[in-house]
């Protein structure tokens, strides 16, 4: 198994859940909201985003991405938790994205995972 990445990601963003997972099935979009990624050219055109950070694929320098406020996203759970992933997380996600791209600007990722765990999960391995 191998993961990889283009640019630098914080610890927390990288989980090993050992259990059985299960993906949560889609929501239909029938708003006409798009979560296709777009492609990572840059808009030389607008000069007015200016990142200072290592040479990677920058979505900040994308009009596409820019504009993407509901981004593809997954949501897994064990199964005594699937049904209520599907019922009340998945319809949740897309308002969620919009919220945060309303409020913190481009999502810095092109993509979105979600876990949802049991409630003996140990705090995701992290001390207390």
């Amino acid at each position: 198994w191998d993961y990889y990445v283009t640019m630098p990601m914080p610890a927390s963003t990288f989980t090993i859940a050992v259990g059985q997972w299960l993906e949560a099935g889609e929501v239909e979009k029938t708003d006409g909201t798009s979560i296709k990624e777009p492609s990572l050219s840059l808009d030389n055109d607008n000069q007015q985003y200016v990142c200072s950070h290592m040479d990677y694929p920058c979505r900040f320098m994308v009009n596409a991405a820019r504009a993407q406020t509901v981004i593809p996203h997954r949501v897994f759970a064990p199964p005594c938790h699937l049904q209520k992933a599907n019922d009340m997380v998945l319809p949740l996600l897309p308002l969620c994205l919009t919220a945060a791209h309303s409020v913190l600007g481009v999502h810095p990722f092109s993509r979105l995972d979600v876990l949802i765990v049991p409630s003996g999960f140990s705090s995701l391995g992290m001390a207390r």
